[in-house]
């Protein structure tokens, strides 16, 4: 299956442990962002996810972050039906809040 994972900076350490488990799995994953800890403006990274998808760029895509809303917003711009945004706890030592 061909995944893409997006992040913002809270869900940076957490999308690395899932990417590699997924490509562990042998699904193609590519990461759209963020690549670092540092502040990002993370909307734009899940509405490209979204479109990537729609476009037939990959079969799904997650999107991993902190508060949720803007990002769901964003990716759902494209998506057809609108997926709502999900809610996990996460152990603190994988997501650290922003500053």
């Amino acid at each position: 299956m061909r995944i893409l994972l997006a992040s913002d900076q809270a869900g940076f350490r957490l999308k690395g442990a899932i990417a590699a488990n997924l490509a562990e799995s042998s699904h193609e994953v590519t990461d759209l962002g963020t690549f670092d800890e540092e502040p990002v403006d993370y909307p734009p990274i899940c509405a490209d996810a979204a479109r990537r998808v729609v476009g037939g760029e990959a079969d799904v895509a997650a999107a991993i972050g902190g508060p949720g809303p803007g990002g769901a917003v964003s990716a759902n711009k494209g998506a057809r039906p609108p997926a709502p945004p999900r809610r996990a706890r996460v152990p603190g030592a994988l997501v650290r809040p922003p500053p």
